[in-house]
């Protein structure tokens, strides 16, 4: 199944949220149709107009929002009162604001951890999940990152290049502070620290990476500072997670319809975290990709849809 074709928002929305953020929020597809609340990846990177085409727009009512700091939510970038704990109730208030009733929950990677976080917090709301390059915000995941047993061992480089950006830090641990530290400035060396470190992510997410694209963004007119502050702000405080939060409290989501999706070949999210999670939501249904990156390829596009179209078919019987 290939991705449906691209439709427009047929109302958008400005929601302040409180703390001074305004959040942009749209929908699409059919006002009557199942709610589905699509929440993008990061933290920080913002909604993308692909995100409608995973969902057939006669069947659902798709509701895509950028969060705190993100996107076209304002104040770009901010850090202030942006926790999980945050977002996770500006999903409840669009939710009520819209006048929804229970809704269906759309993420991958760090919108995976984001569902998760909210279905686990408001389970009645939730009518079932379908999930993509799970995230859990584990320090396990987080020390992949950052350790040279982990993704350094695939793109030595780069990762050597990230450390030489950062004052070559004397352990792993000392990463994220000097990373944070060096992003909340905005000068010569945060733009060195924050390509160093974009380019090592960036290599994380793609198979075959296109190298000349990538350096073109990174020293183009269009990289900004303000995603990975925000990605940086998330990962040094853990995500805003308790030790294994996500996987502790897998049971009260457990009678819900869940639909987890990993590629096979994922460096950013590895696979051995999206089958923990199956194995915790043991009726859940787990779909594995694997001849695909981080990055969906069109195999992927086929099993989200195949997986939209399958929970709505589910909660229609």
């Amino acid at each position: 199944m290939s991705l449906f074709p691209e439709i427009s928002p047929f109302a958008t929305h400005q929601l302040p949220v409180g703390n001074g953020h305004t959040l942009y929020v749209e929908q699409s597809g059919n006002p009557t149709g199942i709610p589905v609340i699509v929440l993008h990846g990061g933290p920080g990177s913002g909604s993308k107009p692909k995100h409608r085409q995973i969902f057939d727009p006669t069947l659902y009512h798709i509701i895509i929002l950028d969060q705190r700091g993100a996107g076209l939510s304002t104040p770009h970038g901010s850090l202030e009162a942006n926790t999980t704990q945050h977002l996770v109730e500006d999903i409840e208030t669009i939710r009520t604001h819209l006048g929804l009733g229970q809704v269906v929950l759309y993420g991958s990677s760090w919108g995976s951890t984001l569902a998760l976080a909210y279905a686990q917090t408001h389970p009645r709301q939730v009518l079932g999940l379908v999930i993509s390059a799970i995230w859990l915000g584990t320090r396990r995941e987080l020390d992949w990152f950052t350790h040279p047993e982990g993704l350094a061992r695939f793109f030595p480089a780069q990762y050597a290049a990230m450390l030489e950006a950062l004052g070559n830090p004397s352990s792993p641990e000392d990463i994220f502070p000097r990373l944070h530290a060096a992003l909340q400035k905005d000068d010569a060396h945060a733009y060195t620290v924050a390509r160093a470190v974009s380019r090592l992510d960036a290599l994380s997410m793609d198979l075959d990476p296109d190298m000349a694209a990538l350096e073109d963004f990174l020293n183009g007119p269009d990289f900004f500072l303000t995603p990975i502050r925000i990605w940086a702000h998330y990962f040094i405080n853990d995500c805003f997670l308790t030790p294994h939060q996500l996987l502790q409290g897998a049971p009260t989501i457990a009678h819900l319809p869940i639909t987890i999706i990993q590629a096979g070949l994922d460096l950013c999210c590895p696979p051995e975290t999206a089958y923990a999670l199956h194995k915790a939501l043991p009726t859940s249904t787990y779909s594995y990709i694997h001849l695909c990156g981080h990055r969906a390829n069109a195999a992927m596009e086929a099993a989200r849809v195949e997986a939209t179209n399958a929970m709505a078919q589910h909660l229609k019987t």
